[in-house]
């Protein structure tokens, strides 16, 4: 039964206190012009799923409103007195709970967010760092990407040095991204330092519980939300992202942390910015820009997925399925078979033989600093793994 409607000898009528709730979030998106924002704003107003009891004693709902739940109740044409059945729309011997008038409105503009906030969004892997980003020179650091086959990698390169001819920055997007998201989920998943910077803010305990479950939100969506989400925290939050040559600093204010979070601006508050800063080591290798950052344990590990390893890991696995397909092939017709010359898919084979921690450290861009393509290719891989990760510098 959906929200907002009772069944009462087999047909939908209307419960009140639930339309209403129904009549306010659609008024809500229209006012706020997003679901993300939408269902945040809920959440944080207490607002929960209709708690429903099935005809064996079952209970259901109670629940935070989510993306899918509400795009679904925005659309849902019975909340205009209509029933769809099989595609085909009919009129219904139910009330409508909204006006046509609210109903048009939410429409278009689901309708006309979906077509320009598409533009940014399309793309699997969409730039959430346009915009907001410079190099250790102050300069602005723009998306570009190239293509190698149907693969495509995603970067951040300096602006104004396809201008002037200076040297420029170049970063991994994909690697940049994840550094970036995984400090501001540690910073919100500190509660003690997010109460600090809130403090004049919070003047009731009802205040500190909701922000302490809004942080707790924050860190799970810049850890793992989506890239909606995840544009949406960094519009709310993130005034600038700077690269420097020793560290990386993420730039905020109280008063956008405040925002973010619905507490009421203090003018009497400390007017001085938040920096969120991890280490960052400035490593060229030909014109791309490397971040190493402190490993977990000791040492360095090197943010980095490295496009040749990874194509050169999965040529080699693919020439060990080859291998296993065809066991009566030598490696002349494999290689043959597969277009390349002998020496090459002996070299593969080799590789599809590495030990897995060191194909598991080159796919996640943790391989030691240095380590490329070229020299994984020209290596004398032994067969033990030890060997192998003394050898390449894994162990």
């Amino acid at each position: 039964v959906p929200v907002g409607y009772l069944v009462q000898n087999r047909k939908l009528v209307i419960n009140e206190p639930q339309a209403e709730m129904v009549r306010y979030i659609m008024t809500r998106y229209l006012e706020l012009g997003s679901v993300v924002e939408l269902i945040d704003e809920l959440a944080r107003e207490g607002h929960r799923t209709e708690i429903k009891t099935s005809a064996a004693g079952n209970t259901s709902g109670g629940a935070p409103y989510s993306r899918g739940m509400m795009y679904s109740l925005l659309t849902n044409q019975i909340y205009r007195g209509l029933i769809t059945h099989k595609d085909q729309t009919y009129p219904g011997e139910h009330e409508a709970i909204v006006s046509e008038e609210l109903w048009d409105k939410v429409q278009t503009a689901i309708a006309q967010r979906a077509q320009g906030h598409s533009r940014r969004l399309k793309a699997k892997d969409p730039s959430l760092l346009a915009g907001i980003l410079y190099d250790g020179d102050g300069r602005a650091m723009s998306p570009s990407h190239t293509l190698k086959g149907k693969v495509r990698y995603r970067y951040y390169s300096t602006r104004q040095a396809l201008i002037d001819g200076s040297e420029a920055w170049r970063v991994s997007a994909h690697d940049l991204e994840r550094l970036i998201f995984t400090r501001l989920s540690t910073f919100f998943g500190d509660r003690a330092i997010v109460a600090q910077h809130l403090r004049a803010h919070l003047h009731t305990a009802q205040q500190a519980s909701a922000t302490i479950d809004m942080a707790t939100r924050f860190a799970e969506m810049a850890r793992a939300g989506t890239s909606a989400s995840r544009l949406n925290l960094i519009a709310k939050l993130v005034e600038r992202i700077e690269l420097g040559t020793d560290v990386l600093v993420i730039r905020t204010s109280t008063a956008r942390l405040a925002a973010a979070f619905d507490l009421a601006a203090d003018s009497s508050i400390d007017p001085r910015p938040i920096e969120l800063s991890c280490p960052a080591t400035k490593v060229w290798h030909g014109r791309q820009l490397r971040l190493v950052i402190p490993g977990p344990q000791s040492g360095t590990q090197i943010v980095y997925r490295d496009p040749k390893l990874l194509s050169l890991i999965r040529e080699a696995h693919h020439a060990r399925q080859l291998a296993l397909a065809n066991p009566d092939k030598t490696i002349f017709a494999l290689a043959r078979m597969s277009g390349r010359c002998r020496n090459r898919m002996t070299k593969y084979l080799a590789i599809a033989s590495l030990a897995p921690d060191i194909v598991t450290a080159i796919l996640e861009g943790r391989q030691p600093l240095g380590f490329s393509a070229t020299q994984l290719l020209q290596a004398d891989l032994p067969l033990s793994w030890c060997e192998q990760r003394r050898q390449l510098g894994f162990a």
